[in-house]
């Protein structure tokens, strides 16, 4: 038998059960959300006694910044699901919590840059992004040089999405580490959990397969302006469709450009498996590791896809993971 069971953890308050809780986490998007569903009275408890008011609405105890740490499972075995802060506190019964990754520590009352940037590494930008806040680094961002970047006054969020829009990066957290970089190569992915369809997957209507997807072959055009305010531009030549991307802050010679392009040739010709499969709260899954599909009907369909998206939820219907695929690798 399984039990299902959860743990809710704010600020400095003991951890406690929550009504209904679900979480949304994307290798798309660097701001993870999640909403907690809890009794709109609490009461106060402290060593040996209580508090002079016993009993008081929730919302006059938890407010916008306290962290956040959803865990859920079964039989105890609970496993983390979202860390994050309180962005807002919805006055319903229950009362409803909406919280942010930790993205929210990036936003324009927290984090502003302080200045431009020229001959420097990505890794140097966010080193100084940041500092002074909880965030770590991942260990796997990549040196990528930065020719120029103007950043001064930026948000820390804005300063995500210069990276992501001009210079084609894949940005995203994992819980409270930031990862910056290319999507999959140069990727070492560690961890594996196993998927079968119709045993521990619940639903696969989602998920399509394509055998017969069509090559597309990526050219990046590059276009930078030089020191006498010229501006030259520089184009990887192939042959077939063609699907010309324009990128920002890199030197014209830099070899990185190559891995840029391997790194969308992957994404442009990826064959297999697409989209969404729902399964139980075991395995528990981490965005950018692997999933081991099988499929008893057709076994050639057999292989191992990058997980680019969990959304969770935990109520009294049950627990689910939606699980967005990826590329086959």
């Amino acid at each position: 038998m399984f039990l299902m069971t959860n743990s809710i953890t704010i600020g400095g308050f003991k951890p406690f059960k929550c009504t209904s809780a679900t979480w949304s986490r994307s290798m798309d998007n660097y701001a993870d959300s999640a909403k907690i569903k809890l009794p709109a009275l609490c009461r106060l408890v402290k060593t040996g006694d209580q508090y002079e008011i016993p009993e008081m609405s929730t919302n006059q105890v938890l407010k916008s910044g306290m962290p956040v740490t959803i865990s859920c499972g079964y039989n105890g075995l609970d496993k983390v699901r979202f860390k994050g802060f309180i962005k807002q506190i919805n006055f319903s019964v229950p009362l409803e919590i909406e919280c942010e990754g930790y993205s929210f520590l990036l936003q324009m009352d927290k984090k502003i840059m302080k200045h431009n940037y020229v001959k420097t590494t990505v890794k140097k930008i966010l080193q100084d992004l940041v500092a002074d806040t909880s965030i770590k680094l991942s260990p796997l961002v990549p040196d990528i040089p930065v020719s120029k970047a103007e950043l001064a006054n930026k948000s820390g969020v804005q300063v995500l999405e210069w990276l992501k829009t001009n210079m084609l990066l894949t940005v995203y957290f994992n819980f409270d580490e930031l990862y910056v970089g290319l999507r999959y190569v140069d990727m070492k992915r560690s961890t594996t959990v196993k998927h079968k369809l119709g045993w521990n997957v619940i639903k696969d209507n989602q998920l399509t397969f394509n055998s017969d997807k069509t090559d597309t072959q990526v050219n990046i055009s590059l276009k930078a302006r030089q020191p006498d305010g010229v501006k030259k531009e520089w184009t990887d030549t192939g042959t077939g469709n063609k699907k010309v991307l324009t990128i920002q802050g890199i030197d014209l010679d830099s070899s990185f450009l190559q891995k840029l392009r391997d790194d969308r040739q992957l994404q442009e010709n990826q064959k297999g498996y697409g989209g969404k499969i729902t399964g139980f709260l075991e395995p528990a899954c981490d965005l950018n590791t692997v999933s081991a599909i099988s499929d008893p009907r057709y076994i050639e369909r057999a292989g191992n896809y990058v997980i680019e998206s969990i959304e969770g939820s935990f109520d009294a219907s049950g627990g689910r993971q939606h699980i967005g695929i990826g590329i086959k690798i």
